[in-house]
């Protein structure tokens, strides 16, 4: 399979939920593609510790996307070089984030900020293409101001750029994530240019994915806060393309995989890689929604701080 074949569907990254366990997991449940947290190419070339580890994988993880976000041509090009040069193989392609809207990262000019100097953004994506040779793509927005949609005109600039492919997410900037994603802009984008374009916006379900990948015609589907709150997701959008079926995941699996999601926690917390125990607290509680004794488990979870703790409770439930 292709990076942009017509059914893929890939992991978006998110910080603080696409650590490298969560990877893993959703790579086994079908994901075509993951990505590591959102990589600040200033914090990289700074040697930053924490920011470096967003960027670790495992023998085990098959291949991995990295965004990084920016705005300064020479830094981006030099860090995606180094992640190149240290990754291989095992990295897929590197992304632009030209689309986050969070107010901090706006304020110094990156993220959807470039959506407003088009310039800046073709030059950083000119010469990441020159610094490596693996594929590199942009996500961005329908537009930055609420209302002002320039995702058409900003695409084409990036294909003449060299960008290998466009991911859109079918809101405006200013909109953060309220209202509804438009497929209708994505479509327009999938019209405008020759290169492949990444669907992103709303995709919580199967049904969502195929409405996406109808609505737009668009080469591959990014799943975000869908897959963070149900990374059975790729499995079940799987499912619905090899049958046609709209098919939930039974509870079984369900808790199998949260068991050994938090065995993975433990296997790879260590001086190297730190993941929280506390942040699985909100995953744990994924997991389990709309079991029966979940409001109780629930409470439990709140009190977990090793993989044993989460263990526990999730055997509990197996029981009703």
């Amino acid at each position: 399979m292709t990076l942009f074949n017509k059914y893929d569907v890939m992991l978006a990254p998110m910080a603080g939920i696409t650590t490298l366990p969560f990877r893993l997991i959703c790579e086994k449940l079908g994901a075509d593609l993951t990505f590591c947290e959102m990589v600040s190419a200033a914090g990289m070339a700074h040697a930053s510790a924490k920011t470096h580890r967003l960027v670790e994988t495992c023998d085990d993880e098959k291949t991995i996307g990295v965004q990084l976000f920016g705005h300064d041509p020479k830094t981006i090009a030099e860090q995606a070089c180094v992640i190149s040069e240290e990754l291989l193989s095992k990295l897929s392609h590197i992304d632009i984030n030209m689309g986050c809207p969070a107010r901090k990262i706006i304020k110094k000019g990156d993220g959807s900020a470039l959506m407003k100097k088009q310039g800046v953004a073709a030059n950083i994506v000119a010469s990441v293409k020159e610094s490596v040779n693996c594929p590199v793509t942009v996500k961005f927005r329908r537009g930055f101001d609420l209302g002002e949609e320039s995702c058409v005109e900003f695409a084409k600039r990036m294909e003449d750029a060299g960008a290998d492919a466009v991911c859109v997410h079918g809101r405006f900037a200013m909109q953060y994530y309220k209202g509804e994603s438009c497929t209708d802009a994505i479509a327009r984008v999938k019209s405008a240019v020759d290169i492949p374009v990444i669907g992103n916006g709303d995709v919580f379900s199967a049904k969502d994915y195929a409405n996406m990948v109808s609505n737009t015609n668009c080469d591959a589907v990014l799943v975000a806060r869908g897959a963070s709150k149900n990374p059975f997701i790729f499995s079940e959008i799987k499912n619905y393309i090899a049958t046609g079926e709209l098919k939930s995941t039974d509870t079984s699996l369900r808790l199998e995989i949260a068991c050994e999601h938090a065995r993975l926690i433990e296997k790879l917390q260590n001086e190297n890689y730190f993941v929280s125990f506390l942040q699985f607290r909100k995953q744990a509680m994924n997991y389990i929604e709309g079991i029966p004794g979940a409001r109780k488990a629930r409470g439990l979870i709140c009190g977990c701080s090793c993989a044993d703790d989460f263990i526990s409770v999730f055997d509990s439930l197996k029981v009703f």
